[in-house]
């Protein structure tokens, strides 16, 4: 599976899905981190590969997929269809086309974080980096 050293995440995204380039340039833009990538458009990725990431990010294999990666209407139909599959049949869709795979996925250490675009990506680092500095004290309540 995808191991990363200290102050190390790796980004698994798509290259034809819009959201997945900006998330990449957000992810490579943060100082701090080194960052490896992972590109389903020309890196394949295997049925145990997706299963351990499934793992990772605590979800059900079927929440893996993106029921609206191809932008049909019908998502209810085809979250319908996805309840009647099997684990293995899933993970075996998915590595068929990797399209399907609900990206991007960040992978800090031994956990892993599904976004729904690339503004939840710099949205949740921004409140990460407040949480992680807030120690200080506001001037306004020192005074006080």
């Amino acid at each position: 599976m995808i191991e990363n050293q200290p102050r190390e995440v790796t980004l698994i995204y798509h290259s034809e899905k819009t959201d997945d380039k900006k998330a990449r340039g957000y992810v490579e833009s943060l100082p701090t981190v080194a960052v490896k990538t992972l590109d389903l458009a020309r890196e394949p990725i295997t049925e145990t590969q997706l299963a351990q990431l499934a793992d990772k990010i605590e979800i059900p294999i079927e929440e893996l997929i993106d029921v609206s990666y191809d932008e049909r209407p019908d998502t209810d139909r085809n979250k319908a269809g996805l309840k009647q599959m099997g684990k293995t049949e899933i993970l075996t869709m998915i590595k068929h086309n990797p399209k399907l795979l609900s990206t991007p996925i960040l992978v800090i250490g031994d956990r892993a974080y599904k976004y729904g675009s690339a503004y939840h990506l710099i949205k949740d680092q921004m409140a990460e980096g407040v949480k992680s500095t807030s120690s200080a004290v506001n001037a306004e309540e020192k005074k006080s």
